[in-house]
């Protein structure tokens, strides 16, 4: 009789005991470490952290100045998961020191000084733990305000504005405050001529802008106290109409009649100074400088015109002429 081969799912008892054996050996080993490092990381350690600063709500004035430190050392002594948690679970962030409501001292015309007391309590804040957690080298954090230069310039408004059919800006934008203060370094100031105010945007616009709006300061370099200005964008509807200039000879050539005598200017005006508008607002004169070239036709210049008024053709361009005896 042939003999039986092995299963391949039977195993020798032996080996299943060593399994068993190894397996529980692991799961203690497992567990022995973790309350290992359970009792580890209950106790406390003390490590050095850095932490970057950033000092805030600096008068408009003034500019920390000098060498100023970027960041400050300090001890932390805490339980080991805190610490880890502190290290690489990135709780430790950016410490904004606000000159509007952290107090500090004057040492002469230009350093100040803040307190450990002061920064150990806006670290605690910042990540959740106890200031006597923290221990610093230095009993106080030593910085510089320097004074800037000052000077008063004019604001300009920026504007993006499209406007519904007929309608468009008319006079002048007002801004208010329309000059202010700004301070910086003097090298910037001095070529400073204005400021701008951030885009005012808008579509479809029919009616008068009156808005609140930060100003625009180039390059962080300019600082100032004024926050925001307002603009007022004036906006009307505009009617299109046409009008009969006569055309004006200088006195040196008299003996020159035109043809056509009289050019028609084409213009919108908002629809409320319509009624005020009429010829003797206007003033062409006949541009003489094509007589040298024997020139066929002469160019005429719309001198003036009201304010009110945009002006947008003039027909024709040119005139023809004739010397006419006195």
């Amino acid at each position: 009789m042939q003999a039986r081969k092995p299963s391949l799912l039977q195993h020798p008892k032996g080996n299943d005991k060593k399994r068993i054996r190894l397996g529980v050996y692991l799961v203690c080993v497992i567990m022995a470490s973790f309350f290992w490092l359970m009792i580890k990381m209950s106790q406390e350690y003390t490590i050095k952290f850095t932490i970057p600063i950033e000092f805030t709500d600096v008068p408009a004035e003034y500019t920390v100045g000098g060498s100023a430190v970027d960041n400050i050392e300090t001890y932390v002594t805490a339980p080991g998961f805190v610490l880890f948690a502190l290290r690489y679970g990135k709780l430790i962030k950016t410490v904004e020191i606000s000159l509007k409501t952290v107090p500090y001292r004057k040492i002469n015309q230009t350093e100040y000084f803040i307190s450990s007391g002061v920064l150990k309590e806006l670290i605690a804040n910042g990540v959740g733990l106890s200031e006597d957690n923290f221990r610093l080298d230095d009993d106080q954090l030593v910085f510089r305000l320097e004074k800037l230069s000052t000077a008063t310039v004019a604001v300009k408004a920026v504007t993006d504005i499209s406007y519904r059919q007929q309608f468009g800006s008319f006079g002048v934008i007002g801004i208010e405050p329309a000059m202010v203060t700004v301070f910086g370094p003097s090298e910037v100031l001095d070529t400073l001529q204005s400021v701008y105010t951030k885009t005012i945007a808008g579509t479809d616009i029919h009616q008068t802008i009156i808005t609140s709006v930060s100003l625009n300061l180039p390059g962080g370099l300019i600082q100032t106290n004024t926050g925001e200005v307002k603009v007022t964008i004036p906006v009307e509807q505009f009617t299109e109409s046409s009008i009969l200039v006569n055309i004006s000879v200088p006195e040196y050539v008299r003996r020159i009649k035109t043809f056509p005598d009289k050019a028609e200017v084409f213009f919108l005006v908002p629809m409320k100074e319509f009624m005020k508008i009429h010829p003797d607002l206007f003033h062409i004169s006949l541009d003489t400088s094509g007589l040298a070239h024997r020139k066929q036709l002469l160019q005429i210049v719309l001198e003036k015109h009201p304010e009110q008024v945009i002006v947008t053709q003039i027909q024709p361009s040119g005139v023809e002429y004739l010397f006419v005896d006195k």
